[in-house]
């Protein structure tokens, strides 16, 4: 089920983002757990588990056979070692081989039961793969969902799709809502208890408004470009306003000139005087490498120092007027 997700700014209600309904993992498996149990696949893979239930027990039962005829064996010819008549040391010799023979044979069973158990282990991971894609599919299709958000409201798939389309559309806008909730109950991914109840808007109206919020914007009075005041949401700007992104080269050119303007009358007269002394040490060591560069083009020393000096005085004198 797909929502919107929405925030308050001032008195407008405004799409924050678009998302989709959590769903609550451990309700839609109790809700389906019943009818997943009867999925033939389930009932083929409790049926294999039974069987090979059977031979695991059927081999730790010939294998502790196996293991009590051993221990009868060694028992067996500790009192041979101790027997003092013939006929008794011969009656201890017929019953271990007889506890040999069963030893040799419950092995053999207990190595078969291992075998028979590991098949049934192998068609197990075969028939638990054919369970699980239909329990998911099962479940994909018969979610329940938790409870929206309190800044979420769902929508249907058309409206959403709708109020999506104009939000992805939007420049310097953003998408406000009118939602008029009513207490709908939602069935469940069963279709039978109608126990889930969420707040479902009956619709969702909405609209584009415009949002100049952090942009920079400029516009011309008498020749002048001045900076505009930040703007509000709801807040739409005039004809002549132009946003600093869209300014044409030119005007770009001339509203940075106006920034700088603005930049150094911001300044205390200490903070002037700081940069400039600054823009000045710079422009000296530009015209030492400049008279250094003119002398190695072939210029004689003196001829470098006059020009590298008239250059420097030039921008000296460009940055006083700046810093005035």
């Amino acid at each position: 089920m797909k929502t919107i997700r929405f925030k308050q700014i001032g008195s407008y209600t405004i799409i924050d983002r678009f998302d989709e309904l959590t769903i609550d993992t451990e309700t839609t498996r109790l809700k389906n757990k019943s009818i997943v149990e009867a999925f033939p696949e389930k009932i083929a893979v409790n049926e294999k588990v039974n069987i090979k239930r059977g031979f695991d027990i059927k081999a730790t039962d010939a294998l502790q056979k196996g293991r009590t005829a051993n221990k009868y064996i060694k028992d067996a010819e500790t009192l041979l070692n101790i027997a003092q008549d013939q006929e008794t040391k011969d009656k201890i010799l017929v019953n271990i081989e007889r506890a040999k023979t069963i030893v040799s044979e419950e092995n053999t069973k207990h190595e078969n039961f291992l075998i028979q158990s590991k098949a049934c282990k192998s068609e197990l991971t075969t028939l638990n793969r054919a369970f699980d894609l239909k329990r998911r599919d099962h479940i994909r299709v018969n979610p329940i969902y938790c409870y929206p958000r309190k800044n979420e409201v769902v929508l249907p798939d058309s409206k959403f799709d709708e109020v999506k389309a104009m939000y992805d559309n939007r420049s310097n806008e953003q998408v406000s809502i009118t939602i008029d909730m009513i207490d709908t109950v939602v069935q469940d991914a069963i279709g039978e208890q109608p126990e889930i109840k969420m707040n479902v808007p009956e619709f969702v109206t909405y609209t584009s408004i415009p949002d100049y919020r952090g942009k920079e914007i400029w516009f011309q009075d008498a020749g002048n470009w001045l900076k505009l005041d930040p703007v509000d949401i709801g807040v739409d700007i005039s004809a002549g306003d132009i946003i600093y992104e869209d300014l044409t080269d030119t005007q770009r050119l001339e509203v940075d000139v106006k920034k700088e303007v603005y930049r150094i009358e911001a300044f205390t007269a200490e903070q002037k005087t700081a940069e400039k002394d600054q823009k000045i040490a710079g422009v000296l060591a530009q015209a030492a490498q400049m008279k250094v560069e003119l002398e190695i083009q072939g210029s004689t020393a003196a001829k470098a120092l006059i020009d590298s000096k008239a250059w420097y005085n030039a921008q000296v004198a460009l940055i006083e007027v700046k810093y005035a």
